[in-house]
């Protein structure tokens, strides 16, 4: 390993004496993790990107051509309480709930907010971190912003039109299939 310094055993001379192969392979070995844990970090984006059907048989998902096809292959509950809208979608090819794909490639809180003023909080009516299936998003009612004073205040009906834009605007991750929920085999 002594090569072209003097023998000295101080760090310079160790330093010195390793050759540019050897600090080729240490550098390696010290980036290979932090490249390996980046490839695993890319892998499961991929995986919680949108809610598509699992199935690989149904590979022909189709996106939305109108906003009139949304109420025909999503589910859209919207209940009214005194002070909020608790919103909820599930697509009815396989009853999968969008929830995920409403906030992580979506981001509906910031839509509803940006465009109507809305607060929305997730609601999980059991207090606990357990994702349930009637698990809903809340629009605060006094939080809406009116575009003048004599707007009258908004219902379940113009909700359900928002929600029903926001999907169509989002069509590339609300994508949906003719089959059947029977006709899947996973």
């Amino acid at each position: 390993m002594m090569g072209y310094c003097n023998g000295s055993l101080s760090v310079s001379g160790i330093i010195c004496s390793v050759n540019a192969g050897a600090w080729l392979l240490i550098i390696l070995l010290i980036l290979l993790p932090f490249y390996y844990l980046a490839l695993m970090m890319i892998e499961g984006f991929k995986q919680h990107r949108s809610s598509k059907p699992k199935n690989v048989k149904h590979k022909n998902d189709k996106e939305l051509r109108s906003i009139e096809e949304v109420s025909k292959y999503f589910d859209i509950e919207i209940t009214e309480t005194d002070t909020d809208f608790l919103v909820g979608v599930k697509r009815r090819s396989d009853g999968e709930d969008m929830r995920d794909t409403l906030v992580r490639v979506c981001d509906f809180p910031r839509y509803m907010k940006k465009n109507y003023g809305f607060e929305t909080v997730f609601e999980d009516r059991y207090g606990f971190e357990v994702v349930f299936e009637d698990d809903k998003y809340i629009l605060k009612k006094d939080t809406y912003k009116k575009a003048s004073p004599d707007e009258k205040d908004p219902d379940t009906n113009d909700v359900r039109s928002w929600v029903e834009r926001f999907i169509f605007e989002n069509r590339h991750s609300f994508k949906y299939s003719d089959w059947k929920k029977t006709e899947r085999n996973t």
